[in-house]
């Protein structure tokens, strides 16, 4: 074990020179509201700044938010702003409604701000009685709160009404909205960024230079690949840091504290969190004891499975110490039930991104670097509980590989101080470089680029974008080269590959209908199916039995296009073990169908161990199904990994055929493109150093 005591972090406000070069009258913000440098500089670059893009990379906790939202409620600009997760976009609403009560100039805004999301667009359509399209144009106004999932369908002309122009819902963006905010996109890949840019250049060019459209990205961590691409793409950017003291009693003048002290205990991994939880529990309770009555913490686990075992565990010694332990906080959770108030719950990442929970004790465990120190930002961000009962002591415990700890360990001293700017540097050293997945943009990003100028060319409104297709043709190139050949080759060749393709996050192959008994009154949810076979104590739900039971939200389950429905009853003690079999004579396939993106049915699942309910019913749905699938032979998942830094960033599969002519690596849908962008470069690399030819053509 390492224990490090993470010093306070403050962050600079503005100066007066920094608020007179945003244009920004400070008595008209909200009572006792004083802007940071970073929201002034970046307020400035918004307004004045001659770079397009504004990447905003302040601390989590600084008020980065607030910059997308000030344009909107001070300067009336029509404004889009994504979100990664719906609940972050409700959040987002109430805390806007909020901040505009509190404003002191009557807001030029002042209607209230349109949420979209799948279920607001559902719900207007059945309203309507007409197409998802028109339901969508309904909701577009000034202010717009969304996800980057829709914007995506948007700027892909994927909402299209029959009889309608094919720019009907791209046009309209274009000329209302002047102001495109990306929060949180720190958690997004390649396939996102390649979108972003692709969305930013169609833009660009619809409304010219004239009319200047700002694009606004905030993210705590810096986004290298975003902006290579937009270098690539010729679409200047501004970075915008925060300005921080660190350790310092208490803020120096001119400074506000943004996090608090914090004791971070650091321990190897081993069996996880829930054999931490089990030796600890004394100290958890001894926590929550001697820090009354401003005690509340989380436990923050990787997996729904881990969450709701560690909640087990926890049940009988919190109700024996009168501590008051909410639900868990998942995605099998209901949303209505999701509480943040109790003095202690359990959840997993669906508290990771933006939930500004007031706590003082954290445990957690995390899969990779970046969602360490995502989770670490959660704790020591507020002096008071809800109650403003203030906070004496902030602890944390996180569960880290080996290897991990050894780094840590010979970089940094047991017991010493470590400013967060240095703990951040010697654990990003101590992580191997994560996979970027660079070369996606070459092979699939490409797929997006060339279904925006094709979409273009319609002959409804060819002639109209003539010259916007001429200058968005020269500027996708760079990034995108080959990009309407090659979509039109995938769209001729492989539909379902170009579907995948032109997703934003992609889409699972593998889902199912779930009844959580485990929670009251949760409704049927969608849910990934492999995790439910891995952990779940399942019990066969007839899929039509479901539906019924869904009632109105049967429609937009049926999207997901479930292979089963169960019953969750509880969870496994441990995982099943999973693997694919594939129903193909596979001796005489070549290169052209191994180690490359092909489409593919009669696959089946595999499960060791305890029986699951069904699973031949379930085996004959599936191999009806074709899916986009990358088989790597004579490999298992670890050696990939191992081999391309993969970490746990896409889920892979051991497969055998039933003949046994074949054995290896299996990835499906979005994870089968990320892979072959990478098995592709290796044979890209091969080639060119066998024949001193070109890497990309």
């Amino acid at each position: 074990m390492l224990t490090l005591g993470l010093c306070a972090m403050d962050s600079r406000y503005a100066t007066e020179g920094e608020i007179d070069a945003a244009q920004v009258d400070p008595l008209l913000l909200p009572p006792d509201f004083h802007l940071m440098a970073h929201q002034a500089q970046t307020i400035a670059a918004l307004r004045f700044g001659d770079e397009p893009i504004v990447i905003n990379t302040a601390r989590t906790g600084d008020g980065k938010s607030f910059t997308a939202l000030y344009p909107a409620l001070a300067l009336g600009w029509k404004t889009m702003t994504f979100y990664p997760t719906n609940e972050l976009v409700k959040d987002q609403d109430r805390s806007l409604k909020e901040l505009k009560e509190r404003w002191r100039q009557p807001s030029v805004w002042n209607a209230l701000p349109s949420v979209i999301t799948a279920a607001e667009v559902d719900v207007i359509e059945r309203a309507m009685d007409k197409g998802r399209t028109d339901a969508l144009l309904k909701l577009l106004d000034d202010l717009i709160l969304t996800n980057p999932d829709i914007f995506h369908l948007m700027m892909q002309f994927r909402y299209r009404t029959r009889g309608a122009s094919t720019d009907l819902v791209v046009g309209r963006i274009a000329n209302i909205y002047r102001l495109f905010t990306f929060d949180e996109f720190h958690i997004f890949g390649a396939p996102e960024n390649a979108s972003a840019i692709i969305a930013m250049l169609l833009l660009e060019a619809i409304r010219g230079e004239t009319h200047p459209t700002k694009f606004l990205f905030l993210s705590a961590t810096p986004q290298h690949q975003l902006t290579h691409m937009a270098k690539l793409a010729g679409l200047p950017f501004k970075l915008i840091k925060g300005d921080y003291q660190h350790g310092n009693p208490e803020p120096p003048t001119g400074y506000r504290r943004i996090l608090q002290p914090v004791d971070l205990h650091l321990y190897e991994r081993g069996d996880a969190l829930e054999a931490w939880v089990d030796a600890n529990i004394d100290r958890i309770i001894e926590f929550f004891e001697a820090n009354r009555p401003a005690a509340y913490g989380v436990i923050i686990a990787n997996s729904i499975a881990t969450a709701y075992r560690v909640h087990q565990r926890l049940i009988k010694p919190c109700h024996e110490a009168g501590i008051d332990l909410g639900e868990p906080n998942t995605g099998l959770t209901p949303p209505d039930a999701r509480r943040i108030d109790a003095e202690l719950f359990v959840a997993t990442s669906t508290v990771d991104l933006g939930v500004d929970f007031k706590i003082n004790f954290l445990v957690f465990e995390s899969l990779d670097v970046a969602t360490h120190m995502q989770r670490l930002g959660r704790l020591g961000r507020h002096k008071t509980d809800r109650n403003e009962n203030e906070f004496r002591h902030y602890e944390a415990h996180a569960l880290l590989p080996g290897w991990v700890i050894e780094s840590l360990q010979k970089a940094l001293p047991d017991g010493g101080e470590v400013d967060r700017s240095t703990y951040n540097d010697r654990i990003h050293e101590a992580y191997p470089l994560p996979q970027d997945f660079s070369d996606y943009r070459h092979r699939w990003g490409s797929v997006q680029a060339g279904r925006v100028m094709v979409s273009l060319a319609a002959k409804e409104i060819k002639h109209t974008y003539a010259l916007t297709r001429t200058k968005l043709e020269a500027r996708l190139n760079a990034p995108f080269p080959n990009h309407v050949k090659r979509l039109l080759r995938i769209e001729r060749e492989m539909p379902l590959v170009m579907d995948e393709a032109s997703t934003f996050r992609g889409s699972s192959p593998f889902m199912a209908l779930v009844s959580n008994t485990l929670s009251s009154n949760a409704p049927i949810m969608s849910y990934n199916l492999i995790a439910l076979l891995r952990n779940g104590d399942l019990e066969t739900l007839d899929l039509e039995t479901a539906y019924r039971r869904a009632g109105e939200a049967a429609a937009t389950l049926k999207k997901t296009q479930p292979l089963a429905a169960y019953r969750l009853n509880g969870w496994l003690p441990k995982p099943r073990k999973l693997s694919f079999s594939l129903d193909a004579e596979t001796r005489d396939w070549g290169g052209e169908r191994f180690e490359t993106v092909i489409e593919q049915d009669g696959f089946s699942i595999q499960v060791e161990g305890s029986l699951v309910p069904e699973i031949n019913a379930l085996n004959r749905s599936l191999q009806q199904r074709t899916l986009v699938a990358l088989l790597v032979r004579n490999a298992d998942t670890e050696m990939l990994r191992r081999r391309y830094r993969l970490g746990m960033q896409i889920e892979l599969f051991n497969f055998s055929t039933y003949d046994g002519s074949s054995f290896g690596c299996a990835a499906f849908g979005r994870d089968a493109l990320l892979l072959d962008s990478l098995v592709y470069r290796d044979k890209r690399l091969t080639r060119a150093a066998n024949q001193d030819a070109p890497l990309f053509g």
